[in-house]
């Protein structure tokens, strides 16, 4: 184990706009970190919550803090199209706190299948989790075969839209595309290098560990300096 992490609420807002950290007050963030540090001796926090000013402040404390940072947007009932664009500027504030010197490693979601719109049938994420509990066991197979492809294509579009190369992972269940060559297990599943997305925007290497039970819940990139393109 190369670290100690917890994670932090920043504020996650449900369909009806209610945020899990209210008040929002960047003095008790920063106290709270500075406890996640010296009492809990933590080495790392994962900074999660749907709002992207709220996960940059928090990450920047903690990185000031000597923290490693894991910003994780975790949002609720957004179409992919709206999610892949709070992505691209999560990427861009990620990348900026590296450039500041900060260890960051950028979450693409979590829990993707059941709070985003469009990977399984309900319109929001008790409709969606009614229809994992109540399915048919004889259907409920087919239901879930149909995920992976719709996560590969959204990890895809996410890839490109960061401009980002790397690696990706995935449990079993979800056949991550475009497979080079896997790695050893993880306690979250197999691990699997991807071939490069292409020169991009944010100078980083991108590794993904798709921590999943079985719908396709989320991918953790890595971001790190990239050696130059020969």
């Amino acid at each position: 184990m190369r670290g100690n992490g917890i994670s932090y609420d920043t504020g996650y807002r449900n369909e009806f706009g209610v945020s899990t950290h209210e008040p929002w007050d960047p003095e008790v963030v920063a106290r709270d970190l500075r406890v996640i540090r010296d009492d809990l001796h933590c080495t790392a926090v994962r900074v999660t919550g749907g709002d992207p000013d709220k996960l940059e402040t928090a990450a920047r404390l903690a990185a000031d803090l000597g923290l490693e940072v894991w910003f994780s947007p975790f949002t609720g009932e957004l179409t992919t199209a709206d999610l892949l664009v709070l992505l691209a500027d999560c990427a861009e504030r990620a990348e900026r706190l590296r450039l500041a010197g900060a260890d960051v490693v950028l979450v693409t979601g979590a829990e993707l299948s059941l709070f985003t719109v469009g990977f399984l049938p309900g319109s929001n994420g008790h409709e969606r989790t009614e229809a994992l509990l109540k399915t048919p066991r004889e259907q409920l197979g087919p239901l879930l075969a149909q995920v992976p492809a719709k996560i590969n294509d959204f990890l895809a579009d996410a890839v490109r839209l960061g401009h980002l190369p790397g690696r990706r992972g995935a449990g079993r269940a979800q056949r991550v595309d475009r497979p080079v060559r896997e790695r050893p297990p993880g306690p979250a599943g197999r691990r699997v290098r991807a071939g490069r997305a292409g020169a991009g925007r944010l100078p980083a290497r991108v590794v993904g560990n798709l921590r999943n039970r079985g719908c396709g819940h989320g991918v953790r990139l890595h971001v790190r300096q990239l050696p130059p393109a020969r």
